[in-house]
């Protein structure tokens, strides 16, 4: 970080330097006279002729300077350097008269600070410099020689004790007064109307904002220049030593700053300043200390916080794409929760023998806990897995508590003032997760960043999870909002407070008492006013549950829950709150804003079969109470179910008995954008209620037609609509279990349409399972951590594709299959030790891996294009069918692959319906897959496209009647690639190592001169292509 920035264009560095060089000569020269003597004149005021042209001069070679800097034409640290020697003269000299250059080179360092910042050991000169100046300008003394101008008010205005302000060159200063104000009271006061007094001088005013800004940009940019640091024991007068706060008389955020800035602005930009100098305290007390970890890490913050480090660590570097005995969620939970050390006690003085046993406190595991949550949340890590995997490790560590083993006895400290609100046998991490939940957990600002969106909707999978797995009870957490009056946000009390945040952030550190495991009950602070009557808590809970019961019966008579007489606990119903748009607080706050946990329970899922029918009643009761906003909701609910159900219905189904037919196809009867849309508006936990009721509809459908009893089979592009929905609604587990589901079917379904004689056959069922394969590869990680659905998952395919012999030989959706299988097979250990069905998997891996994973070079061909295959391509129709005739004369002809190929690109590059698009790949495709031999046919013409300049010999047809050059080509053809990478005609591996790097390495070592056009066409066409193919991983 201390080492000098290097050059922007190393490859041309004698020309930058030669720039460089001659620019700044000229900018020292245009110093000396006579633009000096003006800003160095106490009583010069009006600028001469001579004066005026060398100030444009000044002007604009600093424009020019500042332009060619940005282009890359100029050395970065020869400028900065020279930028910092400019600030550096006015301190050097011994004539005060120096003092009014500084309104002419701070203009030019606040130009740069951006760049500054990047670089530790600039930001920290440039600190140093500003430092001292400020503490000349109010000491009123000179500083290494310097002066002060003379109409400075320090002058006037010197505190009586000037030794406050310590020299460079004076004793080692603690670092535990880097930050704060020098000297006592009266010399704050005296330093505070010498400011002001600054500020009100227009010589010094412009130069005492500048040095201002220059220090607090520093602290908010790049706070580790300023930690103070000891070199050389104290003795060395280099700027490393030190701090350079060490000369400046207040902190950074006392400092003045601008005034055309609105007030809260600056309040909260002194609130930045001020966390950033806590950085550099801190940081500092660690550097007087030399860094020792010792001490620090035997207090008990130093062993909490190295348990949250191992565990954060753990979970970076654990791998989720795969499972074996050195990388599984035994081994990452052995690591994030790693044995506990015994403790010896005598349970009974009688005897000589003492039992070892470890007491299990909830406390012990709070930050880990804390720091798990935080990690399946936060928008800086990626991957839906996340939520699922501490659902998995705070499940093994509940069971692993409350079951004993390992840890002797429990003492989870039930807090027994709680016990008429909380029902017993209460997950042991409740507490720790409301606390989550009441200080630390996303919620969605009034206008959601993307960001924001991304955490609240992590949070409520992590949820949705912890709530599946029995981490979290919903009904113990509706207990608990309902005994705090966290719903209740009718008419609060005057001068009422809540003990929840009101806004994303941190709250104040909350209670501290974890002696109670299940504390929910807020501590009441002195002199606060409740706004809730707890004395009537058992009453409304008997109310509560027997409005849950008569709810079952559809009674619409008896009261509601707590203080509402609209009958719900939010005024005017939860319609009056929109899902994606509430702005979460802990509890109501004065202006009657709905509570963050008000957002919580709208959205949390729950799990859809007879054990959450309690807990969706209860959610149910408490949202919408019992009156005509209940019905309402339901009716919103079922009316959009009933219109995505309408897919599945035989209107819009395949009716196997009359050839395949659809009676109405969706494309004209059915809006996908505005039912999409209509789904997403709805809350999470009744998108997953949509879509579980959907996912049942297709199911039975299917089963139906699987059992013999129905002739019609749910379209695929439909089940395909389900399957989107259901990943937007983040309902993961559930679509992973509707694809098993599914897999098990699809052996019966074959059966029936072969029995049915249908033309079906080896066409529907290869296209559904195309799109399940596609889900399971999408959430691979999601899947290998549950064991059993890995291995239904690999033992429904292996059924699948049982009838494969040959590899080689197969459809590309069964190439799909196969690809899948092999990547499952050598990432999860356990499906090895399995046996899965009549003959091991083991024998078929090796024909997988040498069929679909051999590494391909690109074929050079250049043969005589024919119209071979022409009539096929321009007539391409759904579904696809593939001749064996077709597939012979490919195999025997390479002259036939090279014109199919070459006519087949052609055809993509003149086509822009995305139908079209789709149908030509899917006919490449096929034929790949029953003729392995184009797959280096592929490549070698994506070759000649992307670098044709260095490969004359490949595909000179395609280059002839595509240009390159037509960037309207680029979409068609990332469509193409982006089918067969995903068809496995190739590997992605095989596209990026044989022409993607190629091109591009190409580019750059062509252009450090004039490179050649068609290089720079061909490397937009990679660009583009590895666009879209990593955008759709």
């Amino acid at each position: 970080l201390l080492a000098p920035l290097p050059s922007t264009l190393p490859s041309i560095p004698s020309v930058t330097i030669e720039w460089t060089g001659t620019l700044l000569k000229f900018m020292k020269e245009q110093l000396c006279k006579p633009l000096s003597d003006y800003y160095t004149s106490s009583s010069t005021t009006i600028m001469s002729d001579d004066q005026k042209l060398a100030l444009r001069q000044w002007q604009y070679c600093v424009n020019l300077i500042k332009h060619m800097y940005q282009e890359g034409l100029l050395e970065r640290q020869e400028t900065l350097q020279w930028i910092l020697e400019l600030l550096e003269r006015p301190l050097r000299s011994t004539s005060s008269s120096e003092d009014g250059l500084f309104r002419l080179f701070l203009p030019l360092a606040l130009q740069y600070m951006e760049e500054f910042v990047q670089s530790e050991l600039l930001s920290r000169k440039i600190s140093y410099l500003c430092s001292r100046k400020i503490s000349q300008l109010c000491s009123g003394e000179p500083q290494s020689g310097g002066g002060v101008s003379p109409n400075s008010p320090a002058i006037h205005n010197t505190p009586t004790n000037s030794g406050n302000t310590q020299s460079s060159t004076g004793p080692q200063q603690s670092s535990n007064s880097l930050i704060a104000t020098q000297g006592g009271t009266n010399t704050a006061n005296t330093l505070s109307v010498i400011i002001n007094e600054y500020l009100s001088c227009p010589h010094h005013r412009d130069l005492i904002l500048g040095l201002s800004a220059i220090l607090q940009v520093v602290t908010l940019e790049c706070p580790t220049a300023l930690v103070w640091n000891c070199i050389g024991e104290g003795k060395s007068t280099s700027v490393l030593n030190g701090s350079p706060l060490d000369h400046l008389p207040c902190s950074p955020a006392a400092l003045p700053m601008p005034q055309r800035s609105t007030n809260p602005h600056v309040r909260s930009v002194r609130n930045q300043l001020k966390l950033g100098e806590e950085l550099i305290k801190q940081r500092s007390q660690a550097a007087e200390g030399r860094w020792s970890c010792d001490k620090w890490q035997q207090s008990s913050a130093g062993v909490t916080t190295v348990k949250v480090l191992n565990a954060l660590d753990a979970l970076d570097r654990h791998s989720f794409e795969r499972v074996d005995a050195g990388n599984s969620l035994d081994t990452l939970y052995a690591k994030i929760f790693p044995a506990a050390n015994s403790t010896t006690s005598k349970d009974s003085p009688t005897t000589n023998q003492e039992e070892t046993r470890v007491v299990y406190s909830v406390s012990q595991d709070k930050a880990v806990v804390e720091i798990l949550c935080q990690w399946a949340v936060s928008g800086m890590r990626y991957g839906e897995h996340r939520a699922m995997a501490v659902a998995k490790l705070l499940e093994k560590r509940q069971a692993e508590v409350t079951s004993g083993a390992g840890n002797g006895e429990s003492d989870t400290g039930d807090d027994k003032d709680s016990t008429n609100s909380v029902p017993t046998g209460l997950p042991v991490f409740q507490t720790l997760l409301m606390r989550f939940l009441d200080y630390d957990a996303p919620v969605l600002d009034e206008n959601p960043s993307q960001a924001n969106r991304t955490m609240f909707t992590n949070l409520v999978h992590l949820f949705a999870e912890l709530i599946r797995h029995d981490v979290f009870s919903h009904d113990a957490y509706m207990c608990t909002l309902i005994s705090r009056g966290d719903l209740n946000v009718a008419n609060p009390p005057v001068g009422s407070t809540t003990p929840h945040p009101a806004s994303n952030k941190p709250a104040a550190t909350p209670m501290e008492d974890d002696s109670g495991l299940f504390d929910i009950k807020p501590k009441i602070e002195p002199n606060r006013t409740m706004d809730y009557d707890d004395s009537k808590i058992d009453d409304d809970l008997d109310k509560l549950l027997q409005h849950i019961k008569e709810e079952q019966q559809n009674s619409m008579d008896a009261p509601d829950s707590p203080k509402d007489d609209s009958g719900t606990l939010v005024p005017g119903g939860i319609g009056n709150v929109n899902p994606l748009e509430t702005e979460g607080v802990g509890s109501a706050d004065v202006k009657g804003k709905p509570s963050r946990h008000l957002l919580y329970t709208t959205h949390f899922p729950l799990p859809q079969d007879e054990s959450s029918s309690h807990d969706c009643n209860q959610r149910h009761v408490l949202l919408y109470g019992v009156n005509k906003l209940r019905d309402e909701a339901r009716h919103t609910v079922k009316r959009i179910s009933k219109d995505i159900c309408k897919l599945f219905s035989k209107k819009f189904s395949i009716d196997v008995a009359e050839g395949g037919k659809v009676k109405k196809h969706s494309r004209n009867e059915f809006n996908f954008e505005s039912t999409t849309s209509r789904v997403q508006a709805l809350s999470f936990f009744d998108q997953h209620v949509v879509t579980w009721q959907c996912s049942v509809t297709v199911l039975e459908m299917i089963n139906t037609f699987a059992s013999g009893n129905s002739n019609y089979l749910p379209v695929q592009e439909h089940v395909a609509f389900l399957f989107d929905l259901m990943e937007l609604a983040l309902n993961i587990d559930g679509l992973i279990d509707v694809c098993i589901q599914i897999l098990k079917e699809v052996p019966e379904v074959e059966a029936q349409l072969a029995a049915k004689g249908s033309n079906l056959v080896r066409i529907y069922t290869p296209s559904l399972v195309l799109y399940v394969v596609g889900v399971l590869r999408r959430y691979h990680c999601c899947l290998l951590l549950s064991s059993e659905q890995t291995v239904a998952v690999f033992e429904a395919l292996c059924r699948v594709v049982k009838h494969v012999s040959n590899p080689g030989d197969c459809c590309s959706v069964e190439r799909c299959v196969l690809s899948h299988l092999y990547d499952l097979y050598s990432m999860c250990s356990l499906l090895k030790s399995r046996p899965h069905g009549g003959e091991p998997f083991s024998n078929a891996y090796p024909k997988i891996r040498a069929a679909l994973y051999t590494s391909l070079q690109p074929t050079p061909s250049n043969h005589a294009c024919t119209t071979f295959m022409t009539d096929v391509i321009m007539n391409i129709r759904r579904p696809v069918r593939i001749e064996p005739s077709w597939v012979r004369q490919l195999s025997e002809s390479a002259s036939n692959r090279y014109s199919f190929v070459c006519n087949a690109v052609v055809a993509v590059c003149n086509e822009t319906d995305l139908d079209r698009l789709n149908d030509l790949g899917h006919l490449c495709a096929e034929l790949t897959a029953c003729c392995n031999t184009l797959s280096p046919e592929w490549l070698g013409v994506l070759m000649a496209l992307c670098y044709s300049s260095n490969h004359t010999s490949y595909f000179m047809y395609v280059l002839s009647h595509v240009d390159i050059h037509d960037l309207s080509i680029h979409n068609s053809l990332a469509v193409f690639t982006s089918i067969l990478i995903a068809r496995h005609c190739f590997s992605l591996e095989d596209f990026v190592v044989h022409i993607a790097l190629p091109s591009l390495l190409t580019l750059c070592k062509e252009g450090r001169g004039d490179a050649d056009v068609d290089t720079e066409a061909g490397a937009r066409l990679t660009c583009h292509l590895l666009l879209r193919l990593f955008k759709t991983i």
